[in-house]
């Protein structure tokens, strides 16, 4: 009985293991990082728990009552798991209808500008914007103006809210390109060209599809998807401006389409910082956010706008040009803008990597000891 059982576990956790195994095979092939690291620790559990199964055997046997309770456990676990998977339940017909099928209710669309976020940062404090948002918001007002206290609407990177936590800059910093990578609605609803006699060109649903897609990855998503857009869970009214077009700001926001593009993109908790086609320091997002070493990435750093900053003030700029790319300046390619330059040392030397904090290098000669 001992052997049957142990023949079943190891049989199934080998069975496991393949499966897992395809799985990284694909994730690797799709380009899933995450998925492919995930699979990875699976397997390698997985296959260190088969050896352990081989090295029990040979050493213990399995023999007494625990071996039996031990074996007859995994058995039990294996076969309610996959009964689990290869059962059949009814559809869950609300599942079926999307999100219509939980609404409760009537639905009322959600004004932007009463959004924490747009509040936050889109609303310069002392603006018109401002006085209206808040004359018809009078509830929010103090609520919102500790927040701003504190930081804005992340406060310190992400640790408004829960500050015992390592800052969400990655999270951070998407809110603030995406936009950017879409570019303003002259971009994403553009006007016929004349030489088309101001016709669009016409092309299939198949064809269009590819198109957007393919337009999705280019700007380094990772996955890409067209769905039927329900207009329920569109906002009523325009209320983050990032293009200074506060002619918008509270405008109604129209449906006039029947589909919505998702996308997503894979978020690294490590970032590098290039100068002149070289890395110049790498460290952690919340490193390079917050203990940035490199006087080109303090730099860089000074010149991000903040919130609650006048939209007339100048923001912090690095002095000088840009070098050639084809004749580069002797030493460090940065010293001829750099705030800390170092004569008969900066143009001369070329620094090279050093460590300058856990998991953090920057490549600049401060922290060389020539």
């Amino acid at each position: 009985m001992i052997d049957v059982l142990w023949i079943l576990t190891v049989f199934w956790v080998a069975l496991i293991c393949i499966f897992i195994l395809l799985f990284v095979l694909f994730s690797i092939r799709e380009g899933e990082k995450r998925a492919t690291s995930a699979g990875a620790m699976a397997l390698v559990f997985l296959v260190a728990l088969e050896m352990g199964l081989f090295y029990l055997k040979r050493t213990w046997g399995f023999s007494d009552l625990v071996g039996v309770a031990l074996l007859l456990g995994g058995v039990a676990a294996t076969y309610g798991g996959l009964f689990l998977v290869v059962r059949r339940t009814p559809p869950n017909t609300r599942a079926l209808q999307g999100t219509q099928g939980y609404i409760l209710g009537e639905v009322k669309r959600f004004d932007e500008r009463e959004q924490v976020f747009a509040r936050n940062r889109s609303l310069p404090p002392n603006s018109e914007q401002y006085r209206v948002f808040y004359r018809e918001h009078p509830h929010l007002e103090a609520f919102d103006a500790k927040r701003r206290q504190m930081g804005g609407p992340l406060g310190s990177i992400g640790k408004i809210d829960s500050p015992h936590e390592v800052p969400n800059a990655a999270a951070t910093f998407s809110t603030f390109s995406i936009p950017q990578y879409l570019g303003p609605v002259e971009i994403s609803q553009p006007r016929a060209h004349p030489l088309f006699g101001e016709r669009h060109v016409a092309m299939s649903p198949e064809e269009a599809s590819t198109r957007v897609k393919g337009f999705a990855r280019h700007l380094g998503a990772d996955l890409v998807g067209i769905a039927r857009l329900n207009s329920n869970w569109v906002y009523s009214r325009r209320g983050e401006i990032f293009y200074e077009d506060w002619d918008q700001w509270g405008t109604e926001i129209r449906v006039n389409h029947p589909y919505a593009i998702v996308f997503a993109m894979e978020m690294a908790q490590e970032m590098v910082v290039m100068y002149m086609g070289k890395v110049v320091e790498k460290a952690s997002a919340v490193g390079v956010f917050y203990e940035a070493q490199h006087p080109y990435t303090r730099a860089l750093l000074k010149s991000i706008p903040h919130v609650g900053k006048r939209s007339g003030e100048r923001l912090a700029s690095i002095e000088g040009m840009v070098p050639d790319p084809f004749n580069l300046p002797s030493g460090c390619v940065f010293h001829p803008r750099c705030p800390e330059y170092m004569p008969g040392k900066c143009d001369r030397l070329v620094p090279s990597w050093t460590q300058v904090g856990r998991d953090h290098w920057a490549r600049c000669l401060l922290y060389e000891e020539v």
